[in-house]
């Protein structure tokens, strides 16, 4: 309802100012109104499109569950075929020894790919500006980075989003390339901090591993932009 008043604000606002423009020493009231409801409707037409286009379902890949918004109707596919419907509910991580477990077993089977640096490794991370961050690193996650950094005498954990990074070089002089980086973890050769996730249809509480899923289908209004 808001919307509409003030669209039909902008309309009649906008249509005196094209009278003036035009020269017109008189306004008619009435030229106003229709030249204002004209533009209600094309303001209105727009915000239906734009309604419907979010509403239209995409697939992602597992990836990308970091995406999606908490509480969001999605329909996971699995490779085996089989669809789980429920709502999003959270990710489920891996423990630190687990994971430290499967990175070094992964990374030891893509070293002709790409050398990744090792858990605990000091690297550093030039962004997207050139300006670099010297920062313990812990991992890979859901479109992030995980760093530890001591400041002020504290030690903070920190999340780099793979968007704003160029490059990671390790303590050797070894130069990953983040484009590389995002490409193998869309492979699953790299493994995410995040093994699974929750969904909840009604009562039922469903885990599912990312390296099950195939796709997942969610309204394109659903993910975080």
């Amino acid at each position: 309802m808001q919307r509409k008043i003030f669209s039909v604000l902008i309309g009649f606002l906008f249509a005196i100012v094209v009278f003036q423009l035009s020269g017109c020493a008189h306004v008619d009231i009435i030229e106003v109104i229709e030249v204002a409801e004209h533009i209600e409707n094309i303001v209105e037409l727009a915000d239906l499109i734009n309604d419907e286009d979010n509403q239209k379902q995409i697939s992602i890949m597992s990836s990308e569950v970091h995406t999606i918004k908490p509480g969001a109707p999605i329909v996971v596919i699995l490779k085996s075929g089989i669809r789980v419907q429920g709502k999003y509910k959270e990710p489920v991580l891996f423990s630190s020894e687990a994971y430290a477990a499967i990175y070094a077993k992964c990374r030891a089977q893509i070293k002709e790919e790409i050398v990744l640096p090792e858990l605990g490794d000091t690297v550093t991370i030039i962004d997207k500006t050139g300006k670099k961050h010297e920062l313990e690193f812990l991992g890979f996650d859901k479109g992030t980075v995980l760093t530890r950094k001591e400041r002020m005498g504290e030690t903070r954990k920190a999340k780099a989003y793979e968007g704003s990074i160029e490059n990671i070089v390790d303590s050797r002089g070894n130069i990953i390339g983040i484009e590389a980086v995002k490409k193998l973890i869309s492979e699953g050769k790299i493994p995410l901090l995040t093994w699974g996730i929750i969904t909840k249809n009604k009562s039922v509480r469903t885990q599912i591993a990312l390296e099950d899923i195939y796709l997942i289908q969610v309204r394109k209004k659903d993910l975080r932009r």
